[in-house]
């Protein structure tokens, strides 16, 4: 199931990218990257707050090099208050590629 549902989304996307003129693939690009850019900082800044007060003193050293190695340390209730924010960094780093694949496509439609 969750196969078809990237199908289906991906061929979305390459039929969106081929019927979006041009200018405005850049427009909604850099809007998207934007969005996804600003939605990250505050997504990210935000998840690893709530993870460093949910395990204080249980965190070694540059924890945040590798903060998903310490999800397993969580109980339900930390990790269920602090998934919202890990999968809005998700999500905000998908409109970020996605913003850069609009660009690319109206680049590659106008040859520049």
């Amino acid at each position: 199931m969750l196969e078809a549902i990237i199908a289906f989304a991906l061929g979305g996307l390459l039929l969106a990218l081929a019927v979006t003129p041009p200018m405005t693939a850049v427009a909604l690009g850099i809007a998207g990257a934007a969005i996804g850019v600003l939605g990250g900082v505050v997504f990210g800044i935000m998840y690893h707050v709530h993870l460093h007060r949910a395990l204080r003193g249980e965190l070694p050293a540059r924890w945040w090099w590798n903060p998903t190695a310490h999800h397993p340390r969580l109980r339900p209730e930390q990790f269920r208050a602090m998934r919202p924010w890990f999968l809005g960094g998700v999500a905000s780093f998908l409109a970020c590629v996605l913003g850069f694949v609009f660009v690319a496509s109206a680049l590659l439609k106008t040859g520049g």
